[in-house]
């Protein structure tokens, strides 16, 4: 398999063929895409199938296209799509973080030290960074599992191993937590300046939150399971109930129609019903009765008994047509005889010879209008004057 030689030759792969690319991961779940199909989405055809062939980006498998789980795993890492919970084997990440604690605790030069504590670093902030991810598509892979699966004990069988890969992440977050807090005391004081002591704080907020994460999807897990067992004993119920009612042996075969008469559930009943009776002593000398009976004819009686009333007509002076004028002044027309002058715009604006005389809130009206659609053809001065109680800057033509 040839390689690739630089970043800048896998970054050009990846831009000029980001049409397949992307038709192969969105099919990463279903069949591969077909070579033909392939074919219509790349110029120079053969050639450019056959470089993305050579270099391992895509594999062919008959009449499809499949892409390499290198670059898959790639995109489903970065975009935070992947369904595998990739904790790893913790022993050998504890151990890797160990074994660099320790080569920095015994060197002496100060550059091979100072590589030492990246790795360090690097390590913590990984082991962070996999916890929470793992949490996250955890949690996503639980739900999708109980409600998109419909089988049963495949259901059951995922959510146990679903299950098992809980008791990993915990795993990764106690032997962190020990390896800080206990097992390298020494390495984490002689070495905590201020980035460590902020990486630290970070990771053990990150495994405490994944930490209560993982317990809350063991409690769903287990309600996800016992729903699944429900489910699955009324399933297997029903289908020897239809078996017995095929065969015609329901109601000799079991106690069918005893149980259905000895249960009376309320779904399967009629609303009730209270009426309340009143007392003809209480309707003859009650006060409050009169206005109850006058009700409760009004409720009762027929529409057919309703006697029809016609509205009033509408009067004529409602139905002559009227319109209304508003004149309304033409700001360009008032802002180009403004840049022809040099007085500033308030004044001008107060001067100006319009059809029908304009009131004062107007004219401050048409003036911020003016100052805010014109500001770039205008100069705005820090000068102020006052007219009728209201100060205003001095504006003039730029």
């Amino acid at each position: 398999m040839k390689l690739f030689h630089s970043i800048e030759e896998l970054l050009g792969m990846i831009n000029r063929e980001k049409v397949l690319l992307r038709e192969l991961f969105e099919k990463r779940k279903s069949l591969s895409l077909r070579y033909d199909d392939a074919y219509a989405l790349v110029e120079y055809k053969d050639s450019r199938l056959e470089y993305l062939i050579d270099r391992g980006v895509v594999r062919r498998n008959g009449d499809f296209l499949e892409m390499d789980e290198v670059y898959l795993s790639f995109f489903e890492d970065v975009l935070e799509v992947n369904e595998v919970i990739g904790v790893g084997a913790v022993k050998d990440r504890i151990d890797q973080l160990q074994a660099d604690i320790s080569d920095y605790l015994k060197e002496s030069g100060e550059r091979r030290r100072y590589e030492y504590l990246k790795k360090v670093k690097k390590g913590l902030r990984q082991i962070a960074h996999i916890t929470m991810r793992s949490v996250v598509d955890l949690k996503r892979n639980v739900d999708n599992t109980y409600k998109n699966e419909p089988s049963f004990e495949i259901k059951r069988d995922r959510l146990k191993r679903l299950d098992e890969k809980t008791k990993g992440i915990t795993d990764l977050i106690k032997a962190t937590e020990d390896l800080i807090e206990t097992r390298q005391p020494t390495f984490f004081s002689v070495a905590m300046d201020a980035d460590m002591n902020a990486i630290v704080t970070n990771v053990r907020y990150s495994l405490g939150e994944s930490y209560h994460s993982v317990i809350e999807i063991q409690r769903q897990i287990i309600i996800y399971l016992n729903l699944i067992e429900y489910q699955n004993r009324i399933v297997e119920k029903l289908r020897s109930l239809k078996y017995l009612k095929d065969q015609m042996t329901l109601e000799q075969d079991t106690s069918i129609r005893e149980m259905l008469f000895s249960h009376d559930p309320i779904w399967m009943e009629s609303p009730p019903r209270y009426s309340l009776r009143l007392s003809l002593d209480y309707l003859r000398n009650s006060d409050e009765a009169p206005p109850l009976l006058v009700e409760a004819a009004r409720k009762i009686r027929s529409p057919k008994s309703l006697k029809r009333q016609d509205a009033d007509p509408i009067p004529n002076d409602m139905l002559r047509e009227e319109n209304t004028y508003e004149r309304i002044e033409d700001l360009s027309e008032v802002k180009n005889a403004f840049m022809l002058q040099r007085d500033n715009l308030f004044s001008f604006i107060s001067g100006y010879h319009f059809p029908s005389p304009p009131t004062q809130d107007r004219i401050l009206v048409m003036f911020c209008q003016i100052a805010v659609m014109y500001c770039d053809e205008l100069e705005i001065t820090s000068e102020e004057e006052s007219s009728d109680g209201y100060r205003y800057p001095l504006i003039y033509p730029r």
